[in-house]
């Protein structure tokens, strides 16, 4: 009987996005080792890098589309960081405050507004009793919050691909107060009920390693 997994990825083709190319070469590679796979990401495309112009090739994994995504936030972003030219000041101010405020409200991150069509789809996929694994890939985090819930509700194996630092040296040093403390609970949430937790690099790994040594066991390397 052919395995199923569940990727949850918050970018995909065509959207540029690095962590979107990630989740379609899993979902390109995985079939060649035996599993079925499913992609599920939201239903607009939310692309820092644009879209791409070029046709990307077919894959077998069937891409479930669903919910929202913050597709304009980061042009308020990039007023805000000064970034966009034709600004009154006042503008510029405006959206910095916005900008601010968002980032102590939106936890983990602006994923956070995907979260509910996420966990619809998800617990409607796992009810049907098809999916045999779920894979969870970031940034964004939120990603994993959802894998997390599936997780505990269904206690459906789970692995949480790494793609960038959360709380370990990137929120750490920006945020403070409790924006610091939900990152930390929430990245050490995850490290901990994970099935299996990878990386991009061998140096992330590592990091990880020396800030969670009792969960290295469960930690690899995927290129």
């Amino acid at each position: 009987m052919t395995r199923t997994a569940l990727i949850l990825s918050y970018s995909f083709p065509p959207a540029n996005d690095p962590s979107g190319q990630r989740a379609y070469y899993l979902g390109k590679y995985l079939p060649r080792m035996g599993w079925a796979v499913k992609v599920l990401t939201p239903a607009r495309a939310d692309a820092c890098h644009g879209l791409s112009s070029i046709a990307w090739p077919e894959t077998s994994a069937e891409i479930l589309r669903a919910g929202l995504s913050l597709a304009r936030f980061r042009s308020v972003k990039t007023v805000a960081m000064g970034h966009a030219a034709g600004f009154r000041h006042a503008d510029v101010r405006i959206a910095r405050c916005f900008y601010r405020l968002s980032q102590m409200v939106l936890i983990p991150d602006k994923g956070v507004v995907w979260l509910p069509p996420a966990l619809r789809t998800g617990v409607r996929l796992l009810r049907s009793g098809d999916i045999s694994a779920v894979v969870t890939t970031s940034p964004r985090f939120t990603c994993h919050v959802a894998g997390m819930a599936l997780r505990r509700a269904f206690g459906v194996p789970w692995i949480a691909d790494f793609q960038d630092f959360h709380y370990l040296c990137c929120s750490a040093g920006k945020n403070r107060g409790f924006r610091r403390w939900a990152d930390k609970k929430l990245e050490g949430a995850v490290v901990r009920l994970a099935d299996h937790v990878t990386f991009v690099s061998a140096a992330m790994r590592r990091r990880y390693c020396e800030a969670y040594p009792e969960h290295a066991p469960k930690f690899s390397v995927v290129y």
